[in-house]
């Protein structure tokens, strides 16, 4: 499974949010829909092709154990506890270069979702209802 897949399902079985990595684990995250619209204007000729691949790094990176905490909070369950063994070492940073990516968004007015949304929508995806 992947981290934010994980640890949504972990919220949904009421905790723990059980992380494995012990050791700094690095990421960003695009929402689909952006990448979509982004590629939808493209086709349309509305923004311009790049002229190569395009990283889809959004504009903020995050470690998985505050992608757990923010999680939890986005989904109304902030006093969960997450277990995850002692963090040490390097970080596993897998971040691309997304400033082409931002700027073809900045070009079109389309406007990135923030990660907050992000969570929520691919909990909704999945049918994990926030706590009330």
């Amino acid at each position: 499974r992947y981290a934010l897949g994980s640890i949504l399902a972990d919220i949904e079985g009421g905790g723990p949010i059980a992380l494995r990595a012990g050791h700094p684990v690095i990421r960003s995250y695009v929402h689909v829909r952006d990448v979509v619209d982004l590629a939808f204007a493209v086709m349309l000729g509305v923004a311009p092709a790049p002229p190569g691949p395009v990283d889809t790094a959004g504009d903020r990176e995050i470690e998985v154990g505050e992608l757990a905490q923010l999680s939890a909070a986005v989904l109304g369950r902030p006093d969960l506890p997450i277990e995850r063994p002692p963090v040490v070492g390097p970080a596993d940073r897998y971040v691309g270069d997304g400033t082409a990516f931002r700027a073809l968004a900045r070009s079109v007015g389309v406007p990135l979702a923030p990660l907050e949304a992000q969570i929520a929508d691919t909990a909704a995806y999945l049918g994990i209802e926030p706590a009330r």
